[in-house]
């Protein structure tokens, strides 16, 4: 029996697995036809798409046949009616990295849902995000939502376990906070919703089993109602700053179910509303404090220490660590002039924030191990 043996050159084999493993980029794209551009590299790790359009069928391809893509960059091209198709990445769990264009005012549902994405830029000319477009992205850290935002759809960053930080540019067109947007976001130290002054209500179960939120500020003016378990279950809640609210918003009885300890819990408010916080159903459980009885009075120092905590400060950087090697728990930065400037949570003994400071500034640390006060 004879063997018949094909020898295949070494240096074909090293640019066959290259092509496979490296960036690609794609010009010039006809609707409907990123395929036939991509041919066999299918399991490109990175994509970048230049001039041309895009549409829903070759997004279609994109989350069927590019499962390998970790970095996919649109900047460069344009998407058919301006908008980011439904489920266009679903389940892409190797996709860390999405630029888009910024073109495109609306994203679809589920578009980004259960994809490995840490962060992502939302164009600021963004109107819409609809139900559940980054429901499930266990990695994503954090999200920066544009003034122009009009609709934030119901669940749409649900179960974000990693996300820390959510900023909302100051919003006159966002009038709610749909049900279940941020609900299991379990990373999540604080939540402000100051900038939002459109916003009139409060979703079922919007901002509900958020472990690890520690302060929340609802201080738009324009709340009128908080559903049922909007915030409930967030078991590390310590304060609730309601100051700018210039009435008592309605809120349901379950509102903060499996939140307990209200009466421990500090809800900050205007001097002149204490007495209707105070009377008003479901507010009075809580530590009803006005503005003026929050006072610290901390000796100033160049690196302070008072109880468990020491703050030091090198430029921007402040160092915040506890003596006895305990966990900072919630901390919570201020100006001296009482504007909050940062907010953490950590369960480590040390941490740093970098501040926006104009070097002559001095600011006040608060933690659950103690108080500092910095000169910078």
């Amino acid at each position: 029996m004879l063997l018949r043996v094909i020898t295949v050159p070494l240096t074909l084999l090293i640019a066959s697995s290259l092509q496979a493993h490296s960036g690609l980029t794609v010009t010039d794209v006809t609707p409907g036809h990123l395929c036939d551009l991509i041919g066999n590299n299918r399991q490109t790790t990175s994509l970048t798409v230049k001039g041309g359009q895009l549409n829903s069928r070759d997004f279609e391809f994109i989350a069927s046949e590019m499962s390998q893509l970790s970095t996919i960059d649109l900047s460069a091209t344009d998407i058919v009616g301006n908008g980011l198709p439904e489920c266009a990445f679903l389940g892409m769990a190797n996709l860390s990295t999405v630029i888009l264009p910024e073109t495109i005012s609306s994203i679809g549902c589920g578009a980004f849902s259960g994809s490995g994405i840490t962060s992502v830029a939302i164009p600021v000319e963004m109107d819409s995000i609809a139900d559940y477009a980054f429901r499930n992205c266990y990695k994503l850290e954090s999200i920066a939502l544009p003034g122009k935002l009009r609709y934030l759809g119901r669940g749409a960053f649900a179960n974000c376990q990693a996300m820390q930080q959510v900023y909302f540019a100051a919003n006159d067109r966002l009038n709610t906070i749909r049900e279940e947007t941020f609900e299991g976001c379990s990373s999540i130290a604080t939540i402000d919703m100051n900038q939002l002054s459109a916003c009139s209500s409060i979703g079922d179960w919007a901002l509900a089993h958020c472990p690890a939120t520690c302060l929340m500020r609802v201080g738009t003016d324009a709340l009128d109602s908080i559903g049922y378990g909007a915030m409930a279950f967030q078991s590390s809640l310590d304060r609730i700053d309601a100051r700018g609210l210039r009435h008592v918003p309605q809120a349901s009885e379950y509102a903060w179910a499996g939140t307990d300890n209200r009466e421990e819990i500090m809800l900050l408010v205007d001097d002149d509303m204490t007495e209707a916080f105070a009377a008003a159903p479901v507010w009075k459980d809580f530590n009803i404090v006005s503005d003026s009885q929050l006072s610290l009075n901390i000796p100033q120092t160049k690196a302070s220490t008072l109880s468990n905590i020491i703050a030091t400060v090198q430029g921007n950087t402040v160092t915040i660590k506890t003596l006895s090697g305990e966990p900072l728990g919630r901390i919570d930065v201020y100006s001296l002039a009482g504007m909050h400037l940062a907010s953490a949570f950590t369960k480590s003994s040390e941490t740093e924030l970098t501040l926006a400071t104009d070097g002559k500034s001095a600011i006040i640390i608060t933690s659950t191990q103690g108080v500092a006060k910095i000169i910078f």
